[in-house]
């Protein structure tokens, strides 16, 4: 499914809480609250310039809670997937804007594209995932 189609059907989605919300509430079977907060989460993702899918990533190595999560986003276009974090960005987008990492397809072939320094326009690292084709999987030899 295309990015546009998922866009399109929640876009219906929106439309059919707004024309039918008792009976959309009593088929889903939610509270009154709950459907509110639905639809006000699925008006603000519509309505963003950038449909995004806001996500939180716990740290792996903190055992003690000693530091926040990482907020985040992530954009799927048919230029590949963009992902944002919360406090970094890239060269050249404002602050609050910037992609310091995405995944696309070029020349056949998936890659990882990531600008790790702010202060450099071209990006800094890519990573072609050749190497992880199932075709290339060896045989396990016992």
């Amino acid at each position: 499914m295309i990015l546009n189609d998922i866009i399109n059907y929640l876009e219906m989605a929106r439309l059919a809480c707004a024309m039918v919300p008792d009976e959309v509430c009593e088929e889903m079977d939610m509270s009154d609250e709950e459907f509110q907060r639905l639809r006000e989460s699925l008006t603000t993702f519509l309505d963003s310039d950038k449909a995004g899918v806001p996500f939180e990533i716990e740290d792996v190595l903190d055992d003690n809670n000693e530091h926040s999560n990482l907020k985040g986003g992530l954009c799927v276009t048919n230029r590949g997937v963009h992902f944002t974090f919360e406090g970094y960005g890239d060269y050249i987008s404002e602050p609050g804007h910037g992609v310091p990492l995405m995944v696309e397809y070029c020349e056949g072939s998936p890659r990882v594209v990531a600008w790790n320094d702010i202060n450099q326009e071209d990006h800094t690292d890519i990573v072609y995932l050749d190497g992880a084709k199932e075709t290339r999987r060896l045989e396990c030899q016992n």
